[in-house]
């Protein structure tokens, strides 16, 4: 991770950025700023509005699609290079999508719920479109 200066919020702004990948035509890389994370252009400038408490890097899952996994106050799920979410389900958390047999999945853990007598102890995997895989 490095420090670099940036135009920001109208003024100069030192943000630390990670490790650039190429994303469609696109390059993008997690930046944080004031504890809270995104993911920044080539030329350092952010990407999307949102912000978060952690990204991931953006993973091709196929088809052209691109998502990161992304962590915001208790919850996890995947965002597209638009900061926008891939789907409307939240999971406790989310891992970053990778090969599983000839799948592009991803790990979670589902929240329980006051009907669910599981506790947090639910690994499962899911899909890009948010579903789990079973």
């Amino acid at each position: 991770m490095q420090v670099i200066t940036t135009e920001m919020e109208g003024r100069r702004r030192r943000i630390w950025v990670s490790e650039r990948s190429l994303v469609g035509e696109r390059t993008l890389a997690p930046a944080r700023y004031r504890g809270k994370w995104f993911h920044v252009t080539a030329d350092n400038k952010p990407a999307y509005k949102p912000r978060f408490d952690d990204v991931g890097p953006f993973v091709n899952v196929g088809g052209g699609l691109f998502l990161a996994a992304v962590r915001l106050g208790q919850v996890g799920f995947h965002i597209r290079p638009d900061g926008k979410p891939a789907y409307r389900k939240r999971f406790r958390w989310v891992r970053d999508f990778g090969l599983v047999g000839s799948w592009f999945l991803a790990e979670a853990r589902v929240i329980s719920n006051a009907q669910n007598q599981t506790p947090d102890l639910l690994l499962v995997y899911i899909s890009r479109f948010g579903n789990i895989v079973k």
